[in-house]
């Protein structure tokens, strides 16, 4: 799109060159000269030179007309030596850089082509060209997304529980030797199943002993420590009150005269 541009203004350019060649000398004898005589005044040629040029304006505001603006986003999958292939959602696409194109970096400093990597997640914004390549202006380098930790589901039993923090330890079914220092915060979900309905509780009511599904999420600070999402209390007491002897006993001879 460039080549035709600057194609354009040469030829016209170089029309208009041929109109000014006269010298100063020759406009005046034409400024003398009669219609008659066939030449051209010097007041013509300046209509002409205007006429040219009002024409070159309109020629080069057409092509910027038809040019369509596009903003890509994707991933850097390729560099080359005049441009980039950018990988989306759906396919991957084609960009070329423009000689001045400004690049700017996750943190709002500038940034040169060298400096563009493989793998960084950039916006592309600039002109659309006929052959579906995206002739970039300005590229925007993204901030690299942080990973989510990834969540951890325990089936175990409470060992511990702080009196002065929301603070469990929990050990797993399978690994009684792993302990898991547990953090609740306001957002954790705190259930009891009883009698196959889940019952919301709170902090105090969990003791140890008791057996729980845990979703832990861990903490980036301390490896060892993990946050509650959720724990869910399976068991509803962990010291359940002895039935005295002689009251199964009594319970027996009623069931069964």
């Amino acid at each position: 799109m460039n080549k035709k541009l600057a194609l354009t203004a040469l030829l016209l350019g170089f029309s208009l060159g041929l109109l000014v060649l006269p010298s100063s000398g020759v406009k005046a004898e034409e400024a003398t000269s009669t219609t008659s005589s066939g030449l051209v005044s010097g007041e013509e040629v300046d209509a002409i030179r205007e006429a040219v040029m009002k024409k070159v304006a309109e020629k080069l505001k057409a092509i910027k007309q038809r040019r369509k603006k596009r903003g890509w986003i994707g991933v850097i999958e390729e560099k080359t030596a005049i441009g980039l292939t950018l990988k989306g959602r759906q396919k991957e696409r084609s960009v070329v850089l423009y000689e001045e194109v400004q690049i700017i970096g996750p943190k709002r400093e500038k940034l040169t082509f060298d400096d563009l990597e493989v793998g960084q997640r950039i916006i592309a914004m600039g002109y659309l060209q006929p052959d579906n390549t995206l002739e970039a202006r300005r590229i925007v380098v993204l901030p690299e997304k942080e990973a989510k930790p990834k969540l951890q589901i325990v089936f175990g039993k409470i060992i511990d529980k702080s009196k002065e923090e929301e603070i469990l330890v929990i050990t797993p079914q399978q690994k009684p030797d792993q302990e898991y220092e547990v953090i609740l915060t306001k957002k954790t979900i705190l259930r009891q199943r009883q009698q196959n309905q889940l019952k919301k509780i709170d902090y105090d009511d969990l003791e140890a002993e008791q057996k729980v599904i845990a979703l832990l999420a861990p903490v980036k600070t301390n490896q060892s420590t993990y946050q509650a999402k959720l724990i869910l209390v399976l068991s509803p007491s962990p010291n359940p009150t002895p039935t005295p002897k002689g009251e199964n006993e009594a319970k027996k001879s009623t069931q069964n005269p």
